[in-house]
């Protein structure tokens, strides 16, 4: 990776999988200038919250499985993902009032993302200073 090469620095976002978790945590023992960031939603939200199709749950990339959901949680924990980012991409009502397959991509994230990391926070009782750090 020509990041690691050049001791350039490399931000990784939209972190969505196990493998992705697992990578970022090997190129960061050789490079300490690499960070990356999750999604509220790809910590909240699985595969089987999408059963449902639920327009708004279409996003890039596309919310995973309860393993890749541990594993982000896991690699926030540890240090490995440095931070929780919105991914804020607001549409019109038309563009998620539709079937799941005609919707657009993206969530609204601004209005939800403290609510949804505080609760998973609390839930894994995780103090809410860190949600800061």
């Amino acid at each position: 990776m020509l990041c690691i090469s050049l001791n350039a620095r490399l931000h990784i976002p939209h972190v969505s999988t196990k493998e992705s978790v697992e990578l970022i945590k090997l190129f960061k023992s050789k490079n300490k200038l690499i960070s990356s960031e999750v999604s509220p939603h790809h910590l909240y939200f699985c595969d089987d919250d999408i059963l449902d199709l639920i327009p708004n749950l279409k996003v890039g990339p596309p919310i995973r499985s309860k393993n890749d959901r541990k594993k982000l949680i896991d690699g926030i924990k540890k240090g490995t993902i440095d931070c929780i980012a919105t991914d804020h991409a607001p549409h019109t009502m038309e563009d998620k009032e539709t079937t799941f397959n005609d919707a657009e991509f993206g969530m609204i994230g601004l209005e939800s993302c403290l609510g949804v990391v505080k609760k998973g926070f609390s839930q894994r009782k995780w103090h809410e200073s860190k949600i800061v750090d």
